[in-house]
């Protein structure tokens, strides 16, 4: 669920808030300017300042919360959004911004309620029913987000993003001629977008039609050369059958376009299997490149160097390893053994 719809919700329905108290008003407009600037931590204390001067106004705690989600700091803004639910418990946008913050922060059963507080204050509002369908994932009601995803549709038949979820809520369920007919009506309305291509694919591949899912990832790379997830889709079905090389090469294009520790890992997972030992440090380096604090990398590489007998390099990763992992003893222990080891 993005941002600048609700962002802009809570603009609207602050300037119709009045506020007796001018200071107030003052810190209100000086918030919104930092806020459009993007310092957002100087707009949450200019917000909190005017909520000081004004405590029982709903729009501004409204505005703090949100600003606070932006940051990431659920726990926080739950807190000052449900103090503005008390104060004003028929405002759709504080509870579905409390829906969101309670989402992003795990509190699915609590977000689930928000959400189905704004639909019973608003029947048609599009974005709680975005919201409950991706807590009803989360939670693996698969049928739930199936049916909120349906009711996004009616509402907004254009929306490709519903389409997808609706989709994927499907093939959850096992209704793949549904999720394909489904794919398949999203493409009439976006021709070229080459998620749903990605999509039909892995409908194929969940049905062992190989040859199908080839085509459609493949397709999908047609569009988009670069795009994430046909590479990422290409690289798994290249590993499933087995042709390692095709895999490296489809996830190293994938690397490209993505900062993904995990993939860099899968490179060079795949070339041990393959044993071009040489090609799976370089993976490695380029992951602790961009990840310098991944402890598990530092670790493979000790053991690769130890293998090798590069004692001084195994030393080196192995140490760094054991500061990484100083609070897991039986990983610790591991790697002391092994610095015993490569000791010159």
């Amino acid at each position: 669920m993005g941002a600048v719809w609700l962002a802009s919700l809570l603009w609207s329905l602050l300037a119709f808030s009045l506020l007796a108290n001018s200071q107030a008003v003052e810190w209100v407009r000086r918030g919104r300017t930092q806020w459009q600037q993007g310092n957002i931590d100087a707009a949450i204390e200019s917000y909190r300042q005017a909520a000081r001067l004004d405590p029982r106004n709903p729009q501004i705690l409204n505005s703090i919360g949100f600003l606070l989600s932006q940051r990431q700091r659920y726990t926080e803004a739950i807190a000052v959004l449900q103090e503005s639910a008390r104060l004003n418990p028929n405002n759709s946008a504080t509870f579905l911004a409390l829906g969101f913050a309670l989402g992003q922060n795990r509190q699915l059963d609590e977000a689930a309620d928000a959400y189905r507080r704004v639909l019973s204050l608003d029947r048609r509002n599009i974005d709680a029913f975005k919201g409950l369908g991706f807590v009803l994932s989360q939670q693996g009601d698969w049928l739930g987000a199936e049916q909120m995803y349906r009711q996004v549709i009616q509402f907004a038949p254009r929306d490709v993003k519903a389409y997808l979820h609706l989709g994927y809520a499907l093939q959850q369920q096992g209704k793949f001629q549904e999720a394909t007919a489904v794919y398949q009506s999203a493409d009439r309305i976006s021709p070229l977008n080459p998620d749903l291509w990605v999509a039909l694919g892995d409908v194929a591949l969940k049905q062992n039609q190989l040859q199908q899912a080839q085509e459609k990832y493949q397709r999908a790379l047609a569009i988009d050369p670069r795009h994430r997830g046909a590479n990422l889709a290409m690289a798994k079905f290249w590993e499933a059958q087995g042709d390692l090389e095709k895999a490296v090469a489809a996830y190293t294009i994938a690397s490209r376009y993505t900062n993904n520790r995990e993939i860099y890992r899968k490179i060079a997972n795949l070339h041990m299997q393959r044993n071009f030992t040489a090609a799976a440090i370089v993976a490695y380096r380029q992951l602790l490149e961009r990840f310098p604090d991944d402890a598990p990398t530092y670790l493979e590489l000790g053991k690769i160097f130890a293998q090798q007998k590069r004692r001084s390099e195994a030393r080196q990763m192995l140490q760094t390893a054991a500061t990484l992992y100083k609070n897991d003893p039986t990983t610790l222990a591991t790697i002391q053994s092994l610095l015993e080891e490569v000791q010159d």
